[in-house]
Protein backbone atom coordinates (compact mmCIF):
# COMPACT_ATOMS: atom_id res chain seq x y z
CA UNK A 1 0.00 0.00 0.00
CA UNK A 2 1.16 3.48 -0.85
CA UNK A 3 1.53 5.84 2.07
CA UNK A 4 -0.29 9.09 1.71
CA UNK A 5 1.39 12.25 2.97
CA UNK A 6 -0.79 14.58 4.91
CA UNK A 7 0.08 18.26 4.37
CA UNK A 8 -0.11 20.51 7.35
CA UNK A 9 -2.45 23.39 6.72
CA UNK A 10 -1.83 26.60 8.62
CA UNK A 11 -3.73 29.84 8.64
CA UNK A 12 -0.85 31.60 6.87
CA UNK A 13 -0.73 29.03 4.07
CA UNK A 14 -4.34 29.88 3.24
CA UNK A 15 -3.53 33.56 2.67
CA UNK A 16 -2.83 34.26 -1.02
CA UNK A 17 0.75 35.37 -1.62
CA UNK A 18 1.50 38.23 -3.96
CA UNK A 19 5.15 38.53 -4.84
CA UNK A 20 4.58 41.47 -7.18
CA UNK A 21 3.60 44.14 -4.65
CA UNK A 22 4.56 47.52 -6.09
CA UNK A 23 6.59 50.11 -4.21
CA UNK A 24 3.64 52.51 -4.46
CA UNK A 25 1.38 50.04 -2.65
CA UNK A 26 4.01 49.48 0.05
CA UNK A 27 4.42 53.24 0.63
CA UNK A 28 0.65 53.76 0.63
CA UNK A 29 0.23 50.93 3.16
CA UNK A 30 2.91 52.41 5.44
CA UNK A 31 1.23 55.82 5.29
CA UNK A 32 -2.21 54.34 6.10
CA UNK A 33 -0.77 52.38 9.05
CA UNK A 34 0.87 55.60 10.28
CA UNK A 35 -2.45 57.50 10.13
CA UNK A 36 -4.27 54.65 11.93
CA UNK A 37 -1.59 54.66 14.66
CA UNK A 38 -2.07 58.44 15.08
CA UNK A 39 -5.85 57.99 15.36
CA UNK A 40 -5.36 55.35 18.09
CA UNK A 41 -2.76 57.49 19.91
CA UNK A 42 -4.75 60.76 19.76
CA UNK A 43 -8.43 59.97 19.25
CA UNK A 44 -9.68 63.40 20.44
CA UNK A 45 -7.51 65.25 17.92
CA UNK A 46 -8.75 63.02 15.12
CA UNK A 47 -12.43 63.28 16.11
CA UNK A 48 -12.17 67.08 16.22
CA UNK A 49 -10.38 67.12 12.85
CA UNK A 50 -13.06 65.06 11.12
CA UNK A 51 -15.77 67.17 12.76
CA UNK A 52 -14.05 70.38 11.63
CA UNK A 53 -13.74 69.08 8.06
CA UNK A 54 -17.39 68.05 7.93
CA UNK A 55 -18.43 71.46 9.35
CA UNK A 56 -16.50 73.27 6.60
CA UNK A 57 -18.07 70.92 4.03
CA UNK A 58 -21.57 71.50 5.45
CA UNK A 59 -21.25 75.28 5.80
CA UNK A 60 -19.13 76.26 2.78
CA UNK A 61 -18.96 73.47 0.21
CA UNK A 62 -22.35 71.73 0.41
CA UNK A 63 -24.48 74.89 -0.07
CA UNK A 64 -22.38 75.98 -3.07
CA UNK A 65 -21.81 72.62 -4.72
CA UNK A 66 -25.00 70.61 -4.23
CA UNK A 67 -27.59 72.92 -5.89
CA UNK A 68 -25.38 73.38 -8.95
CA UNK A 69 -24.69 69.65 -9.20
CA UNK A 70 -28.40 68.89 -9.03
CA UNK A 71 -29.55 71.63 -11.44
CA UNK A 72 -26.79 71.05 -14.01
CA UNK A 73 -27.54 67.32 -13.93
CA UNK A 74 -31.16 68.17 -14.73
CA UNK A 75 -30.10 70.43 -17.60
CA UNK A 76 -27.82 67.69 -18.91
CA UNK A 77 -30.65 65.13 -18.85
CA UNK A 78 -32.96 67.61 -20.59
CA UNK A 79 -30.37 68.06 -23.36
CA UNK A 80 -30.39 71.85 -22.90
CA UNK A 81 -26.72 72.69 -22.30
CA UNK A 82 -25.56 70.71 -25.34
CA UNK A 83 -27.83 72.92 -27.47
CA UNK A 84 -26.54 76.04 -25.73
CA UNK A 85 -22.88 75.20 -26.34
CA UNK A 86 -23.34 74.16 -29.99
CA UNK A 87 -22.34 77.66 -31.16
CA UNK A 88 -18.89 77.31 -29.57
CA UNK A 89 -17.92 73.93 -31.04
CA UNK A 90 -15.75 75.32 -33.86
CA UNK A 91 -14.15 78.01 -31.65
CA UNK A 92 -13.13 75.46 -29.02
CA UNK A 93 -11.76 73.08 -31.62
CA UNK A 94 -9.53 75.78 -33.13
CA UNK A 95 -8.41 77.35 -29.83
CA UNK A 96 -7.53 74.20 -27.89
CA UNK A 97 -7.16 71.52 -30.58
CA UNK A 98 -9.90 69.74 -28.67
CA UNK A 99 -13.01 67.76 -29.72
CA UNK A 100 -16.38 69.52 -30.14
CA UNK A 101 -17.72 68.22 -26.84
CA UNK A 102 -15.05 70.21 -24.95
CA UNK A 103 -17.20 73.37 -24.96
CA UNK A 104 -20.02 71.43 -23.26
CA UNK A 105 -17.76 69.96 -20.54
CA UNK A 106 -15.97 73.31 -20.09
CA UNK A 107 -19.24 75.17 -19.46
CA UNK A 108 -20.54 72.57 -17.01
CA UNK A 109 -17.21 72.48 -15.17
CA UNK A 110 -17.23 76.27 -14.75
CA UNK A 111 -20.85 76.25 -13.56
CA UNK A 112 -20.57 73.28 -11.21
CA UNK A 113 -16.95 73.26 -10.01
CA UNK A 114 -14.67 70.46 -8.79
CA UNK A 115 -14.87 67.52 -9.48
CA UNK A 116 -17.67 67.72 -12.08
CA UNK A 117 -15.31 68.30 -15.04
CA UNK A 118 -13.24 65.23 -14.18
CA UNK A 119 -16.39 63.16 -13.63
CA UNK A 120 -17.80 64.12 -17.05
CA UNK A 121 -14.49 63.41 -18.81
CA UNK A 122 -14.54 59.94 -17.26
CA UNK A 123 -18.19 59.33 -18.20
CA UNK A 124 -17.74 60.34 -21.85
CA UNK A 125 -14.57 58.25 -22.14
CA UNK A 126 -16.57 55.24 -20.93
CA UNK A 127 -19.19 55.89 -23.60
CA UNK A 128 -16.51 56.05 -26.30
CA UNK A 129 -17.30 59.69 -27.10
CA UNK A 130 -13.73 60.85 -26.34
CA UNK A 131 -10.41 59.00 -26.58
CA UNK A 132 -7.71 58.73 -23.89
CA UNK A 133 -5.64 61.45 -25.60
CA UNK A 134 -8.65 63.75 -25.70
CA UNK A 135 -9.38 63.05 -22.03
CA UNK A 136 -5.85 64.24 -21.16
CA UNK A 137 -6.36 67.30 -23.37
CA UNK A 138 -9.70 68.23 -21.75
CA UNK A 139 -8.16 68.13 -18.26
CA UNK A 140 -6.07 71.21 -19.09
CA UNK A 141 -9.09 73.54 -19.17
CA UNK A 142 -12.16 71.53 -18.12
CA UNK A 143 -11.27 70.89 -14.47
CA UNK A 144 -12.29 74.04 -12.61
CA UNK A 145 -13.91 75.30 -9.44
CA UNK A 146 -17.37 76.88 -9.50
CA UNK A 147 -18.78 80.39 -8.88
CA UNK A 148 -20.70 79.59 -5.70
CA UNK A 149 -17.62 78.17 -3.98
CA UNK A 150 -15.26 80.91 -5.19
CA UNK A 151 -17.62 83.92 -4.93
CA UNK A 152 -19.92 82.66 -2.17
CA UNK A 153 -17.68 80.58 0.08
CA UNK A 154 -14.17 81.99 -0.41
CA UNK A 155 -14.98 85.60 -1.35
CA UNK A 156 -18.10 86.45 0.67
CA UNK A 157 -17.98 83.98 3.59
CA UNK A 158 -14.21 83.76 4.20
CA UNK A 159 -12.70 87.03 2.92
CA UNK A 160 -15.91 88.98 3.67
CA UNK A 161 -15.79 90.59 0.22
CA UNK A 162 -17.90 89.75 -2.84
CA UNK A 163 -15.50 91.93 -4.86
CA UNK A 164 -12.62 89.59 -4.01
CA UNK A 165 -14.85 86.64 -4.88
CA UNK A 166 -15.59 87.97 -8.37
CA UNK A 167 -11.89 88.78 -8.97
CA UNK A 168 -10.97 85.23 -7.93
CA UNK A 169 -13.63 83.68 -10.16
CA UNK A 170 -12.75 85.78 -13.22
CA UNK A 171 -9.05 85.00 -12.72
CA UNK A 172 -9.84 81.31 -12.34
CA UNK A 173 -11.86 81.10 -15.58
CA UNK A 174 -9.39 83.17 -17.63
CA UNK A 175 -6.55 81.14 -16.11
CA UNK A 176 -8.18 77.89 -17.26
CA UNK A 177 -8.51 79.28 -20.82
CA UNK A 178 -4.85 80.34 -20.86
CA UNK A 179 -3.92 76.92 -19.47
CA UNK A 180 -5.78 75.23 -22.33
CA UNK A 181 -3.92 77.43 -24.81
CA UNK A 182 -0.60 76.64 -23.10
CA UNK A 183 -1.13 72.90 -23.66
CA UNK A 184 -2.94 73.13 -27.02
CA UNK A 185 -0.13 71.20 -28.75
CA UNK A 186 -0.24 68.34 -26.24
CA UNK A 187 -2.34 65.17 -26.68
CA UNK A 188 -3.75 66.11 -30.08
CA UNK A 189 -6.34 63.67 -31.44
CA UNK A 190 -8.58 64.72 -34.33
CA UNK A 191 -11.00 61.81 -33.83
CA UNK A 192 -14.60 63.00 -33.57
CA UNK A 193 -17.27 60.81 -31.98
CA UNK A 194 -19.76 63.63 -31.50
CA UNK A 195 -22.57 61.63 -33.08
CA UNK A 196 -22.44 59.25 -30.09
CA UNK A 197 -22.83 62.21 -27.74
CA UNK A 198 -25.91 63.49 -29.62
CA UNK A 199 -27.48 60.01 -29.74
CA UNK A 200 -26.77 59.46 -26.05
CA UNK A 201 -28.48 62.73 -25.14
CA UNK A 202 -31.53 61.79 -27.20
CA UNK A 203 -31.71 58.38 -25.53
CA UNK A 204 -31.41 59.91 -22.04
CA UNK A 205 -34.16 62.44 -22.77
CA UNK A 206 -36.55 59.73 -23.97
CA UNK A 207 -35.50 57.03 -21.48
CA UNK A 208 -35.47 59.04 -18.25
CA UNK A 209 -38.99 58.93 -16.90
CA UNK A 210 -38.05 60.38 -13.52
CA UNK A 211 -35.41 63.02 -14.16
CA UNK A 212 -35.78 64.60 -10.72
CA UNK A 213 -35.11 61.36 -8.82
CA UNK A 214 -32.16 60.37 -11.02
CA UNK A 215 -30.56 63.82 -10.79
CA UNK A 216 -31.05 63.96 -7.03
CA UNK A 217 -29.53 60.51 -6.46
CA UNK A 218 -26.46 61.24 -8.58
CA UNK A 219 -25.92 64.68 -7.01
CA UNK A 220 -26.20 63.42 -3.42
CA UNK A 221 -23.70 60.62 -4.06
CA UNK A 222 -21.20 62.99 -5.70
CA UNK A 223 -21.41 65.63 -2.98
CA UNK A 224 -21.01 63.00 -0.23
CA UNK A 225 -17.81 61.76 -1.90
CA UNK A 226 -16.48 65.33 -1.84
CA UNK A 227 -17.35 65.63 1.87
CA UNK A 228 -15.50 62.40 2.64
CA UNK A 229 -12.33 63.63 0.92
CA UNK A 230 -12.47 66.97 2.77
CA UNK A 231 -12.89 65.24 6.16
CA UNK A 232 -9.92 62.92 5.50
CA UNK A 233 -7.81 65.88 4.29
CA UNK A 234 -8.54 67.83 7.50
CA UNK A 235 -7.55 64.76 9.52
CA UNK A 236 -4.19 64.38 7.74
CA UNK A 237 -3.45 68.14 7.96
CA UNK A 238 -4.13 68.26 11.72
CA UNK A 239 -2.00 65.15 12.35
CA UNK A 240 0.88 66.64 10.36
CA UNK A 241 0.54 69.98 12.19
CA UNK A 242 0.45 68.27 15.58
CA UNK A 243 3.63 66.31 14.79
CA UNK A 244 5.34 69.42 13.30
CA UNK A 245 5.81 67.59 9.99
CA UNK A 246 5.11 70.78 8.04
CA UNK A 247 8.01 72.60 9.76
CA UNK A 248 10.62 71.93 6.99
CA UNK A 249 8.23 73.22 4.30
CA UNK A 250 7.34 76.27 6.42
CA UNK A 251 11.05 77.05 6.87
CA UNK A 252 11.52 76.75 3.10
CA UNK A 253 8.73 79.29 2.44
CA UNK A 254 10.22 81.65 5.04
CA UNK A 255 13.28 81.95 2.80
CA UNK A 256 10.98 83.62 0.22
CA UNK A 257 9.70 86.11 2.80
CA UNK A 258 6.58 84.33 4.07
CA UNK A 259 5.87 84.50 7.80
CA UNK A 260 4.82 81.48 9.89
CA UNK A 261 1.06 82.08 9.44
CA UNK A 262 1.28 82.56 5.68
CA UNK A 263 3.53 79.51 5.27
CA UNK A 264 1.19 77.31 7.30
CA UNK A 265 -1.91 78.54 5.43
CA UNK A 266 -0.27 77.95 2.03
CA UNK A 267 0.89 74.44 2.89
CA UNK A 268 -2.51 73.52 4.38
CA UNK A 269 -4.15 74.89 1.20
CA UNK A 270 -1.91 72.75 -0.97
CA UNK A 271 -3.42 69.77 0.84
CA UNK A 272 -7.02 71.05 1.04
CA UNK A 273 -8.12 74.32 -0.57
CA UNK A 274 -11.01 75.15 1.83
CA UNK A 275 -8.76 74.85 4.88
CA UNK A 276 -6.05 76.97 3.30
CA UNK A 277 -8.52 79.66 2.17
CA UNK A 278 -9.98 79.97 5.68
CA UNK A 279 -6.51 80.38 7.20
CA UNK A 280 -5.48 82.92 4.54
CA UNK A 281 -8.59 85.03 5.17
CA UNK A 282 -7.65 85.28 8.89
CA UNK A 283 -4.10 86.57 8.36
CA UNK A 284 -3.46 90.25 9.02
CA UNK A 285 -1.64 90.96 5.76
CA UNK A 286 -2.41 93.03 2.63
CA UNK A 287 -5.39 91.47 0.85
CA UNK A 288 -3.55 91.53 -2.47
CA UNK A 289 -1.07 88.98 -1.04
CA UNK A 290 -3.56 86.61 0.60
CA UNK A 291 -5.99 86.87 -2.35
CA UNK A 292 -3.26 86.05 -4.87
CA UNK A 293 -2.18 82.98 -2.89
CA UNK A 294 -5.82 81.91 -2.50
CA UNK A 295 -6.17 82.18 -6.29
CA UNK A 296 -3.19 79.88 -6.78
CA UNK A 297 -4.65 77.35 -4.34
CA UNK A 298 -8.07 77.37 -6.04
CA UNK A 299 -6.48 76.96 -9.49
CA UNK A 300 -4.21 74.17 -8.27
CA UNK A 301 -7.14 72.64 -6.39
CA UNK A 302 -5.07 71.05 -3.64
CA UNK A 303 -4.20 67.39 -3.20
CA UNK A 304 -7.70 66.69 -1.90
CA UNK A 305 -9.27 67.81 -5.20
CA UNK A 306 -6.48 66.01 -7.07
CA UNK A 307 -7.44 62.73 -5.36
CA UNK A 308 -11.15 63.36 -6.00
CA UNK A 309 -10.51 64.03 -9.68
CA UNK A 310 -8.03 61.15 -10.00
CA UNK A 311 -10.63 58.69 -8.70
CA UNK A 312 -12.67 59.56 -11.83
CA UNK A 313 -9.85 60.21 -14.31
CA UNK A 314 -8.09 56.89 -13.73
CA UNK A 315 -11.04 55.23 -15.44
CA UNK A 316 -10.21 57.31 -18.54
CA UNK A 317 -6.49 56.34 -18.32
CA UNK A 318 -5.50 59.98 -17.79
CA UNK A 319 -1.82 60.58 -17.00
CA UNK A 320 -2.05 61.69 -13.34
CA UNK A 321 1.45 63.24 -13.36
CA UNK A 322 0.49 65.40 -16.33
CA UNK A 323 -2.82 66.29 -14.66
CA UNK A 324 -1.03 67.37 -11.46
CA UNK A 325 1.53 69.43 -13.42
CA UNK A 326 -1.06 71.27 -15.51
CA UNK A 327 -3.11 72.04 -12.36
CA UNK A 328 0.04 73.68 -10.98
CA UNK A 329 0.34 75.83 -14.12
CA UNK A 330 -3.37 76.70 -13.85
CA UNK A 331 -2.72 77.91 -10.30
CA UNK A 332 0.25 80.05 -11.38
CA UNK A 333 -1.68 81.63 -14.27
CA UNK A 334 -4.73 82.35 -12.07
CA UNK A 335 -2.55 83.89 -9.35
CA UNK A 336 -0.83 86.20 -11.87
CA UNK A 337 -4.18 87.39 -13.26
CA UNK A 338 -5.55 87.90 -9.73
CA UNK A 339 -2.55 90.04 -8.77
CA UNK A 340 -3.07 92.28 -11.82
CA UNK A 341 -6.83 92.61 -11.19
CA UNK A 342 -6.22 93.44 -7.52
CA UNK A 343 -3.83 96.20 -8.62
CA UNK A 344 -6.40 97.54 -11.10
CA UNK A 345 -9.40 97.46 -8.73
CA UNK A 346 -7.49 98.49 -5.61
CA UNK A 347 -7.89 95.42 -3.42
Amino acid sequence: MQSTKIKKISVFSMIPKNKNISKKNILASIFIIFIIACIVAKPNLCINSIYGGLCVWAKCVLPSLFPFMFLTKLLTNLNFISSLTSKFYKINSKLFNAPKISSYIFLLSIISGYPVGAKMISEYHKMGIITTKQANKLCTFCSTSGPLFIVGSVGTAMFLSAKIGYILFLSHVVGSIFNGLLFRHFYIDKTENFEKFAKNNEKNTKKSQNLLAESMKDSILSVLIVGGWIAVAFLVIDIFNDLKLFAPLCNLLKIFGANAELSNATICGIFEVSNGSILLSQIAMPKIVTTTIASFLIGFGGLCVFLQASSFLKEANVNTKFYLFQKFTHGILSAGITFLLCMIFGV
